[in-house]
């Protein structure tokens, strides 16, 4: 088991059918155990789901070590609305500090790396978010920063068939890696890892920031349109896959119309309303070409790098595609013979994609409910074999 200090365990187990368990990066800081000993159920965790665009937080109560959580309290609100993470929490937790649902555990799910419980949130201007700082400021003991993928993997094992629709029949395997990928702001995703039967380690990744790869010459000539737009750094797959990459394909497929060309969208649709919320629902339902063009082309190139997952990490136990521009591409997925399943099988080993299942996960709150799932599996730590004793 690896340490980051001497403070903080970054990897807990939990006795489980006579094996041991491992799940990655709780950071349960052993100052704050005495002080976890004698808390009595039920306990309140912040909850939060802290993406480029949104920042979903919540109060959660668990009754007891079995009890997975229940809402108390939830807010929601728009990224860019404050210059730093604490500002939402301040507006947050202050009308209920000295009150019993004040939480004794915070697990908030970040859009970036985490590094020793800090984030560099990667598309927002925020300053550094230090779960230690925090923990101090707002006297939560144990504060926990984990990626926004790695909350999203939390939750899939939680995922009933109504909240799944099938892409690929696939053939899913027992005890083998499963993938979540899904782009927004960014482009995330994580891996599971199964570790004893029935039992999954997380891993977060960063693949979206993996340099952009063309194929063709209309790639190419994306390519170097986005290049134009950032000169002075590598492109990488979320400048061209991510949610804003919608507004730049669309851009690029007009300019190929000519200089002036006015398209049916822009006559229709006011210029500050014109973005992916509104091309993709155009071209899908076809009512403009260059929207049709550019959705077309924004599935090609997403069912391309779901594929290139589902090779890297032989995801025999199923891709998981989430996020709400993904369910905005749903009846384009579901098509026969749709443009993202032909990209993901044109690949030389197309019989090893072929076996593998794809789900869109409609339940758009994943990643606060992977979050909620890592709390309790901090409470579950600390008091599960206090109850097997008494």
């Amino acid at each position: 088991f690896f340490f980051n200090d001497t403070a903080t365990t970054e990897i807990y187990t939990e006795q489980i059918v006579g094996s041991v368990r491992c799940v990655q990066e709780t950071g349960i800081n052993a100052e704050y155990m005495g002080m976890a000993e004698t808390k009595q159920f039920p306990i309140y965790s912040l909850i939060g789901d802290i993406g480029g665009t949104n920042v979903r937080l919540s109060i959660v109560r668990f009754n007891d070590v079995d009890h997975t959580g229940e809402v108390v309290l939830e807010d929601r609100k728009l990224s860019r609305q404050e210059p730093n993470f604490e500002q939402y929490l301040h507006q947050f937790l202050t009308p209920i500090k000295g009150q019993p649902t004040y939480p004794t555990i915070a697990v908030i799910g970040m859009a970036g790396p985490i590094f020793n419980n800090t984030c560099r949130m990667a598309n927002l201007t925020w300053p550094i978010v230090d779960a230690k700082q925090l923990s101090k400021e707002f006297n939560i003991p144990i504060f926990k920063l984990i990626g926004d993928f790695h909350a999203n993997g939390e939750a899939i094992s939680l995922l009933n068939d109504s909240q799944l629709v099938k892409i690929n029949e696939g053939k899913q395997q027992p005890n083998t890696v499963k993938v979540v990928i899904g782009p927004g702001t960014g482009l995330g995703s994580c891996f599971l890892i199964p570790s004893v039967e029935g039992v999954f380690n997380v891993f977060s990744a960063e693949a979206g920031h993996a340099s952009f790869s063309p194929q063709d010459e209309l790639e190419f000539e994306f390519f170097r349109f986005v290049e134009s737009k950032y000169p002075n750094e590598l492109i990488d797959i979320e400048r061209c896959i991510a949610g804003p990459a919608v507004p730049y394909i669309y851009e690029f497929f007009r300019l190929k119309k000519g200089e002036n060309y006015v398209s049916s969208y822009e006559q229709n649709v006011p210029e500050e309303k014109r973005n992916g919320k509104t091309i993709i629902p155009w071209g899908i339902e076809g009512k403009d070409q260059v929207c049709k063009e550019a959705v077309d082309f924004y599935l090609k190139l997403y069912g391309r790098e779901v594929g290139n997952y589902g090779l890297r990490t032989c995801a025999y136990g199923g891709i998981y595609l989430v996020g709400g521009l993904t369910n905005s591409l749903r009846p384009k997925l579901l098509e026969e013979n749709s443009i993202f399943m032909k990209e993901y099988l044109n690949h030389r080993l197309s019989y090893v994609l072929e076996s593998i299942p794809i789900y869109l996960v409609t339940e758009v709150d994943i990643g606060i409910i992977g979050s909620q799932v890592y709390a309790h599996k901090i409470i579950k730590a600390k008091f599960g074999k206090e109850k097997q004793t008494n």
